[in-house]
């Protein structure tokens, strides 16, 4: 009895050993797949956060292509806006007052030319009548006060000297065609920056259309991108657009009224309007008036604001308002 006993508490001792050797060894396994499980979670966080961190460099790269696309936008629109208004404008602005001159040129030519008849027919009075302007077959008595500025003196009369009145009957017709080559010469320049103008042009539609090829690269990070500030630049080049295709009607309109101006100078400069038969024809037509009529009629419609003009002031000074600021 006694040894049945002692084996039974034996087996009891064995069977405890075995169990805790399981337990150690579950336990065991159990924290190696543990540590298993954990390793492979960090190592997914940190491959989320190097392509996070990757992504997040891509975007600001691709922000910092866009930003430097509107510099460029920006600097070819100044250089358009230069040229327009340091160079087209001031231009347009001399030729102005170069057609004033011409046709203040061209109202003082027949009252010279008249004047000057006047002393041929007092050469022919004087041999009718000796004693006639006797002493002074140079000088030409004259009560007409077409030729006076001041309102107040119309009723005095005046001595002019022969010599004055040629004197100054060949500078003006010298200062005319002065004049009217340098007209020829300044829209040439106007043409010229014109040029210039459809150069620069160019190059933002140019450059615009390659920007549009390379945005298509950037659709996956569309979302994450900044575009408005982009997106408002790139309509600089639709303003550059209507004020180029403004400009060049501009342009054709003042080179044909430069033509209007340059074939009406002929012999017909000199008669007064009395004296032209061209001068009382009355038509629609310019051209078909005297050179005095022709120039004012091109001087009434030269300037920008006028109503034939083709230049939208208010589009002309949005885009130079955009280019001061």
């Amino acid at each position: 009895m006694i040894r049945k006993e002692m084996n039974y508490s034996g087996s009891s001792a064995e069977a405890g050993g075995d169990d805790a050797m399981r337990r150690a060894f579950e336990q065991f396994m159990m924290q190696g797949k543990s540590n298993k499980n954990n390793s492979t979670t960090t190592n997914i966080e940190e491959l989320q956060e190097k392509e996070e961190s990757k992504k997040k460099q891509e975007i600001n790269q691709i922000q910092i292509e866009i930003n430097k696309s509107e510099k460029k936008y920006w600097s070819i629109y100044h250089r358009f806006c230069n040229i327009l208004q340091n160079h087209w404008i001031d231009i347009d602005d001399q030729t102005l007052q170069v057609v004033h001159s011409i046709s203040g040129i061209r109202h003082r030519l027949p009252l010279q030319m008249k004047q000057s008849k006047k002393y041929e027919e007092s050469k022919i009075n004087t041999q009718n009548d000796s004693l006639k302007f006797q002493g002074y077959n140079q000088t030409l008595i004259s009560s007409s006060s077409s030729l006076l500025h001041d309102s107040k003196q119309r009723d005095l009369t005046w001595l002019l000297q022969r010599e004055d009145i040629e004197l100054a009957l060949s500078y003006d017709l010298i200062q005319h065609e002065k004049m009217m080559e340098g007209l020829r010469s300044l829209l040439s320049n106007l043409a010229e920056t014109h040029e210039s103008l459809s150069r620069t042009l160019d190059e933002i539609m140019k450059f615009h259309l390659q920007q549009q090829e390379v945005l298509i690269n950037y659709d996956k990070h569309y979302s994450s991108l900044s575009w408005t500030s982009y997106q408002k630049t790139s309509e600089l080049v639709g303003v550059l657009n209507d004020l180029f295709q403004m400009l060049s009607m501009e342009l054709y309109r003042k080179q044909m009224l430069t033509n209007s101006i340059l074939d009406s100078a002929d012999d017909r400069i000199l008669l007064s309007d009395q004296e032209d038969w061209f001068g009382s024809h009355v038509g629609n037509d310019p051209n078909d008036a005297s050179p005095k009529k022709i120039i004012k009629y091109c001087l009434d419609c030269w300037s920008r604001p006028c109503d034939q003009s083709c230049i939208d002031t208010t589009l002309l000074e949005y885009a130079l308002s955009l280019h001061e600021k």
